[in-house]
């Protein structure tokens, strides 16, 4: 999170899987310790003592931080929210005692997933509730606080909700706000074997909005690729009433995905005429967020050593979701943090200036793990590629199985280059005007075609 100052507050765990505390950091704009801060920049505190607790993310209050949590205490699962003042000491003005602890419903698993603020400051913390001695799997579960830590009554009539999509593993990842205030539930829901993306809607009192989805049942159930599991980490709502998702496509391994749903949540074939696009490459999105004239997707990405992770960031357009090829390698910044380690982005914010901050960890289970923030230029230009802008051309077929053709209006004799997702150029050559390129030889993925200097184009191979 960056706070209006430009301050950068990341947030997460120390210890080991038995034994941990919570660790909120706040850098200033340049990176450096806030030593306004807890002990030089970092506040570091087990709320319970005897409790597991994982962190979820946090939200900000001007100089206030909210930590949302998940805790477990003899077998009992609840949603937690604590709060630090601005000099990271524990908020006693919040909740009680510094804390909400929220017990949804009598001996339920009770597990948040994600803590989000609504544009009248109220906290909205959302995950999944199973009775443990029930018939069915865990249930999409919703609350929502006061500014000051106290169920919202207003809400749903207590301040919780729970919501059987269909009655066996559903759970919701991310919650979106639309300009009405309206509550969009981002998550899983396992239908027939298989792990598809939910989302569903509700008004700003907590009642579901029937008309979503079109069937009067107030959500929609889609799917990145047909009978592959979904994975789902991320939403960001539209200017036009839709939203934005990203996260994986799983066929053994995950392979990051992206999808656009229309305002009714139907898939918005404006992109990628499909409304679905799958990055043919061993990966995994995060997070996403609107910066000027596109989005910031981060997340991780097999390396090329095909034994460890980097962190990954993809920038697309919002026009119809095609990946912008003149930030970083061919749209991708594939960055390694740390040699012979797993790196791994969790979440991107706008810094301004034209900046972003990406963080994440890096590590492994012998040497441990350690989070790690860097700073990129949002219009970074292209690394050994090309700092100009490119024009689009197109090519023949899209996808294609075994060779693409070019346009028969461009010059002759061009260099030509083919990238895959890692930003490895797999492919390259001398390019005629309306000639043919073989690439029945690729793996199945997404690939930027790249001509000359000033022609670019993508496609898809099967």
């Amino acid at each position: 999170q960056i706070t209006d100052d430009g301050k950068i507050v990341v947030a997460g765990t120390a210890g080991n899987l038995t034994d941990h505390e919570f660790i909120v950091a706040r850098l200033n704009a340049d990176g450096t310790p806030d030593n306004t801060f807890g002990t030089n920049g970092v506040a570091q505190f087990n709320y319970s003592p005897g409790t597991t607790e994982n962190l979820i993310g946090i939200v900000l209050q001007g100089d206030k931080t909210v930590v949302g949590a998940h805790t477990s205490n003899n077998g009992s699962e609840n949603f937690v929210a604590l709060r630090l003042d601005e000099a990271g000491e524990i908020d006693l003005t919040f909740g009680s005692l510094g804390a909400a602890i929220i017990d949804i419903g009598t001996d339920t698993e009770d597990i948040p997933k994600v803590i989000r603020k609504d544009a009248q400051g109220r906290l909205i913390m959302a995950g999944s509730s199973e009775d443990p001695n029930g018939p069915n799997g865990p249930d999409m579960a919703v609350i929502r606080l006061t500014a000051d830590g106290v169920l919202d009554n207003s809400f749903s009539a207590d301040g919780k909700l729970v919501w059987a999509v269909v009655n066996n593993e559903d759970v919701v990842k991310d919650v979106v706000f639309d300009a009405n205030g309206n509550l969009f539930l981002v998550g899983e829901a396992v239908s027939s074997g298989q792990r598809k993306i939910v989302v569903g809607a509700l008004d700003s009192d907590g009642e579901k909005i029937f008309a979503y989805g079109g069937a009067n049942n107030a959500r929609v159930l889609h799917e990145y690729e047909a009978g592959l599991n979904c994975v789902v980490n991320s939403a960001l709502s539209l200017n036009n009433g839709g939203l934005l998702l990203v996260g994986g496509s799983e066929d053994g391994v995950l392979h990051g995905a992206s999808m656009q749903l229309d305002a009714a949540g139907a898939l918005d074939p404006a992109f990628n005429t499909t409304g679905t696009i799958t990055f043919g490459t061993p990966s995994e999105m995060n997070q996403i967020i609107k910066i000027q004239d596109g989005y910031l997707l981060c997340g991780s990405i097999l390396a090329d050593d095909n034994q460890t992770l980097n962190s990954l960031v993809i920038r697309l357009n919002d026009v119809d979701g095609d990946i912008v090829n003149t930030f970083a390698n061919g749209g991708i910044l594939n960055e390694d943090v740390a040699e012979l380690t797993n790196d791994m982005a969790y979440g991107i914010a706008t810094q301004g200036n034209g900046h972003a901050i990406v963080v994440g960890s890096f590590g492994d289970d012998v040497t441990g793990i350690a989070g790690f923030a860097y700073r990129i230029a949002v219009d970074q230009p292209g690394l050994g590629i090309s700092d100009s802008p490119r024009s689009m051309m197109t090519i023949h077929p899209n996808p294609a199985t075994s060779t693409i053709s070019l346009p028969i209006s461009m010059a002759t004799d061009m260099n030509i280059e083919i990238i895959d997702m890692k930003g490895t150029r797999v492919l390259s050559g001398m390019a005629h005007a309306g000639g043919t390129v073989d690439v029945s030889q690729l793996p199945s993925g997404i690939y930027t075609v790249l001509v000359g200097s000033a022609s670019a184009a993508r496609f898809v191979k099967h």
